[in-house]
């Protein structure tokens, strides 16, 4: 009896681009939390809740990346907002209309 051996190696190289994750978030009521990358980040660079100029208002798209422990989002009208993880006993938000 004659065995043939076949090994197929399949090699990935897994991770964001240089230009990020596309993601959307929810801005209704301006930036609060996000779910980016299996983790929760809350903004750093603004004010939570804060409804910046180039924020939409239902939900502002754009692409997300990791940076040094942080995330940055870049929207598709150019603002630029950094995220921290957020801490577990971060108090939820306020109801929304």
């Amino acid at each position: 009896m004659k065995y043939v051996w076949l090994l197929v190696v399949v090699v990935a190289c897994a991770g964001p681009s240089e230009a990020g994750d596309r993601v959307t978030i929810f801005t209704h009521c301006g930036f609060y939390e996000t779910v980016f990358d299996g983790e929760v980040w809350t903004p750093d660079s603004i004010a939570r809740g804060a409804f910046p100029e180039g924020t939409d208002s239902i939900a502002t798209e754009g692409t997300m990346t990791r940076v040094d422990g942080k995330a940055k989002f870049v929207a598709d009208s150019g603002l630029e907002v950094w995220f921290k993880p957020a801490p577990p006993d971060l108090p939820a938000p306020p109801p929304c209309d």
